[in-house]
C-alpha cells in the first residue's frame, strides 16, 4: 500500500470517500488529529491501514453499497481510543488489529449494523508483557435483518501482564435471520500473568442463528515436549508456538513490508 495524502479529502472535521475513490490509503495518528467521522459514499471501495493509533474518538459511516477494508496496526504504546462503525444496506466492513502495543488502555470498538444484509468480520491479535494491561471491548449491534458478524480475538499474556477480551453479540427484535459468532481465546506463558475472555450473547429476536466461544489456558506441555525432543530450547519452543498463535493475522495485510515488520514485532515483544 502506498501512503496517500487524504488532507484534501478532509472538510469540516469529516473524512469523505466517495464512490471514484476505490483507493488503499496509509494513514497515522497524526493525519487523523482534527477528524471525528469518516463517510463512505455510496459504492465506495476502500481499502485503510492505520499506523499506532491515538487516543482519539471516531465516527466511521458506510453509506449503501459501500465497503471497508479497516487495518490498524499498533507497535508503541497502546491508548484509550473509541471507535463506532455505521454500516448501512448491502455494506461489508473488515476489521483486522494487529497490537503489538505496551502499556495501559482500553481499545472500544462498536459497530451498527444498521440496513439489510450489513456484514461485518473482525480479527484481532495481541501481546500483553511486563506489566501491561490492555483491554479490548468490542459491541456488535444486530438492528436490522439479515445482518452477519463473526468476531475472532487471540492473545498471548506473558510476565505479570493483564489481558482482557470483551465482547456483546446483541440481536435485537426486527433484526430476523441475522447471523453472529464471538470466538476469544488467550494462551498464558506466566502464572502471574491474567487473562480474561467474556463473550457474551443478547438475542431478542426468534430465527436467528448465535453462537460463542472462549478458551483460557498454558501452553501445552505435550506440545512444547514435541518441540524440544527435536532439538530447540524452551525459549525456542515457546517462540514457534507464539508465532503459529498469532500469525494468522498476516492474512489480512496485503503489503509484504507490513507483514515482515508484524512478525519482527512479535518477536520482539516474545
Amino acid at each position: 500500500m502506498e501512503r496517500t495524502s487524504v488532507s484534501k479529502l478532509i472538510k469540516n472535521g469529516e473524512l469523505v470517500f466517495t464512490q471514484q475513490d476505490s483507493f488503499s490509503y496509509v494513514l497515522d495518528s497524526a493525519e487523523l488529529e482534527n477528524v471525528s467521522s469518516l463517510v463512505l459514499k455510496k459504492g465506495a471501495r476502500i481499502n485503510l491501514l492505520l499506523l499506532d493509533d491515538a487516543a482519539t474518538k471516531l465516527k466511521i459511516v458506510l453509506k449503501e453499497n459501500s465497503s471497508l477494508d479497516f487495518k490498524s496496526l499498533n507497535t508503541f504504546e497502546i491508548k484509550n481510543s473509541e471507535k463506532t462503525f455505521d454500516l448501512r444496506a448491502n455494506t461489508e466492513l473488515k476489521l483486522s488489529f494487529a497490537d503489538f502495543s505496551a502499556g495501559k488502555g482500553v481499545e472500544k470498538v462498536t459497530v451498527n449494523l444498521l440496513g439489510r444484509n450489513a456484514k461485518c468480520n473482525w480479527f484481532l491479535s495481541s501481546i500483553s508483557t511486563q506489566k501491561d494491561n490492555k483491554e479490548f471491548k468490542v459491541s456488535i449491534n444486530h438492528i436490522a435483518p439479515d445482518t452477519t458478524a463473526t468476531v475472532d480475538s487471540y492473545g498471548v499474556a506473558k510476565d505479570e501482564s493483564r489481558l482482557v477480551f470483551s465482547g456483546v453479540s446483541h440481536i435485537q427484535t426486527n433484526a430476523q435471520k441475522s447471523k453472529t459468532k464471538q470466538n476469544a481465546r488467550i494462551m498464558v506463558f506466566s502464572r502471574d500473568a491474567i487473562a480474561v475472555a467474556k463473550p457474551i450473547l443478547k438475542i431478542d429476536e426468534n430465527d436467528v442463528q448465535a453462537g460463542h466461544a472462549a478458551a483460557l489456558g498454558q501452553v501445552n506441555e505435550e506440545h512444547l515436549f514435541y518441540l524440544r525432543s527435536r532439538g530447540l530450547s524452551e525459549n525456542e519452543a515457546k517462540t514457534l508456538i507464539i508465532m503459529g498463535y498469532l500469525k494468522p493475522i498476516l492474512r489480512n495485510f496485503e503489503d509484504e513490508e507490513i507483514k515482515q515488520k508484524i512478525e519482527k514485532l512479535i518477536l520482539e515483544r516474545v
